[in-house]
């Protein structure tokens, strides 16, 4: 999956994160609404977790999940499911933002069309199916009409491995039919076909089946100098952080301190999202 997301997210001109134009950042004030997302969510207690990798595979190769090192976060809470195409066609019809579409694909393929949507609505059949083909400025936009955020790339890897330095959300050990992965299925499934792939905390499918927009900024180094802390990311970047696997990803591929990078007004048919918050006062 490395080289095929990087590259798939990097054949056009990398734009800057903090504006953009044609799917950037689209209605610019839209008011949260209670009610208007009723996926559930899990609560993913404070306290330490490891992030990355304690030792690099090939010591002559410089890798962005290194240096490993214990992180503290607040509490807080996360989708326990990537956010689907119905509940994303929700906000396309409230708000009339742009429809997922290979139009904005950072490169097209023939096979992609099946994810396109036909006007506001997905493909028949498909409202169940993680939303995909969606940029990371569409993420942020419905996670912030819902009332929620994008989950920090530390939230979402605490979230996918829990404190015990698990290689997978399962374990530590992978094989065919623990996850949507390794090109057999030909596409993004619904969530809870393959019941292996969830987390400690129960968070479905962060290993396969769809790839995740996450808030921070990439950067190669960024482990090397981030706080111990509650870590956000690089203040500024071109690139935005993607963790997880999807349905084409290798085995290697899916482990859940695996990052990866793309251009934020790119989609990709690989790449979705789910949404997080701060846990309420006391949790």
């Amino acid at each position: 999956m490395s080289r095929f997301l990087v590259w798939a997210f990097l054949a056009v001109a990398v734009v800057s994160g903090c504006g953009g134009t044609g799917r950037g950042p689209g209605p610019s004030a839209l008011p949260a609404g209670k009610g208007r997302d009723v996926s559930p969510m899990v609560l993913v207690p404070a306290g330490e977790f490891f992030r990355g990798r304690d030792a690099r595979p090939d010591p002559s190769k410089k890798r962005d999940d290194f240096p490993g090192r214990f992180v503290y976060l607040d509490s807080f809470k996360i989708d326990k499911f990537e956010v689907t195409n119905a509940a994303y066609g929700r906000f396309v019809r409230a708000t009339g933002r742009p429809a997922p579409s290979v139009r904005s694909a950072a490169r097209r393929i023939g096979s992609w069309s099946r994810f396109a949507w036909s006007g506001n609505r997905a493909p028949p059949g498909a409202g169940d199916i993680p939303v995909t083909l969606v940029t990371w400025f569409d993420a942020e936009a419905y996670c912030a009409w819902t009332g929620k955020r994008l989950p920090t790339e530390a939230e979402w890897e605490k979230a996918a491995r829990g404190t015990d330095r698990r290689i997978f959300p399962w374990g530590d050990l992978a094989a065919p039919g623990s996850s949507n992965f390794g090109k057999r299925q030909k596409g993004p499934l619904p969530s809870g076909n393959f019941p292996l792939d969830k987390s400690p905390y129960g968070t479905v499918d962060m290993a396969g089946n769809v790839a995740e927009w996450a808030s921070d900024y990439y950067q190669a180094a960024y482990y090397a100098r981030s706080p111990a802390r509650n870590p956000k990311g690089p203040r500024r970047g071109s690139l935005r952080v993607v963790r997880g696997g999807f349905w084409r990803s290798p085995k290697k591929d899916i482990r859940t301190d695996r990052r990866w990078k793309g251009a934020p007004s790119k989609a990709h048919a690989g790449v979705g999202f789910r949404c997080a918050r701060a846990a309420a006062p006391g949790r």
